[in-house]
């Protein structure tokens, strides 16, 4: 107290212009800014994580749906008949008419074949020369009657020129003897999708930061991904953070290579897949960037009129008072 009551009356002046007004603007800025940073950090999350779910579920429709086709289709009777080699010409028309209008509507299916004793009896889409016999054995052993095969590439022949290769993912569901013993499997219907047509509709409306985004099983195998080689393996990220993804859908904050990245997941309740999309944590800088602009030139201009009253001040009071008791004295 003594050192402030021994200042001039211009430096008690500056002293109380910090003290009472710069650094209390100082500290409620400081404070505003890691608040309302964090906030809006919270809220920007909640919108990302409604928008990515919306996006997963869209995918998870064309996966249910691709499963529904199995179920309905393996009851039919056009199919059954097939199998049994008792179809008619009315048969087959009827059911290459039914593949071929699911492949006009939804272009991302590339394959449709049917199986008996592991042998191709009859197909529509792109042409294969032979299932996959471990596929199809994986299929048959399944406690549900069907099995989802990871990506892999359709054995075309070299012959065929098919200008959308690459990699698909395929659907196998038993076809049973509904008429005779329901518990004996006699073909095996297949359903291949393009992996990186379900990609591509899978992370159109992500946002356009993110890093990686994949689908996996419930296991960890990579179903899609924007890394084509992760496919069919095991994913790490999944597997080491898996017991962290509590609830259905949610996001976790992770130590990356390149640093922090947001880890938003969601695990559908209806299939056996899970969804990830990594967005790193600096495409959010914008915010503070922007919470940061608005303190500094709200400080400036505390500063700047701060410094004006001080100069008013001490012309018109501290001055006029100092040369008032100088004359007293």
């Amino acid at each position: 107290m003594n050192y402030i009551r021994n200042m001039s009356l211009k430096k008690r002046l500056y002293f109380s212009l910090f003290l009472f007004i710069i650094l209390p603007i100082t500290i409620f800025g400081m404070v505003t800014y890691f608040y309302m940073g964090n906030l809006n950090r919270k809220e920007k999350y909640a919108q990302e994580l409604e928008s990515f779910k919306n996006s997963a579920k869209d995918i998870e429709s064309i996966l249910t749906y691709t499963e529904n086709i199995g179920l309905s289709a393996v009851t039919a009777n056009p199919i059954f008949r097939l199998v049994d080699g008792t179809a008619n010409n009315k048969n087959y028309y009827d059911i290459s008419n039914y593949f071929q209008d699911l492949m006009d509507r939804y272009p991302y299916y590339k394959n449709f074949t049917i199986s008996s004793n592991k042998q191709i009896i009859f197909q529509r889409g792109v042409y294969i020369e032979k299932e996959n016999h471990a596929f199809l054995n994986s299929a048959y052993e399944s406690t549900y009657g069907h099995y989802w095969a990871p990506a892999h590439i359709l054995p075309v022949p070299s012959t065929n020129y098919d200008t959308e290769s690459g990699p698909v993912i395929t659907y196998y569901s038993n076809i049973y003897d509904y008429y005779h013993d329901i518990n004996q499997t006699v073909g095996m219907l297949s359903v291949s999708i393009q992996e990186s047509a379900l990609h591509t509709l899978y992370t159109t409306y992500l946002n356009p930061l993110s890093s990686t985004s994949k689908i996996l099983k419930s296991d960890g195998t990579v179903m899609c991904s924007d890394n084509k080689q992760e496919l069919g393996k095991k994913s790490d990220l999944y597997l080491s953070n898996k017991d962290a993804m509590t609830g259905s859908s949610s996001y976790l904050i992770l130590n990356g290579s390149d640093g922090k990245v947001l880890c938003y997941y969601y695990k559908s309740d209806i299939s056996d897949f899970v969804f990830l999309n990594l967005v790193p944590y600096s495409a959010y800088g914008s915010l503070e960037m922007a919470l940061a602009a608005i303190l500094g030139v709200s400080l400036t201009i505390c500063i700047f009129f701060g410094f004006m009253f001080s100069v008013l001040q001490k012309k018109y009071v501290v001055e006029p008072i100092g040369g008032l008791i100088q004359e007293i004295e």
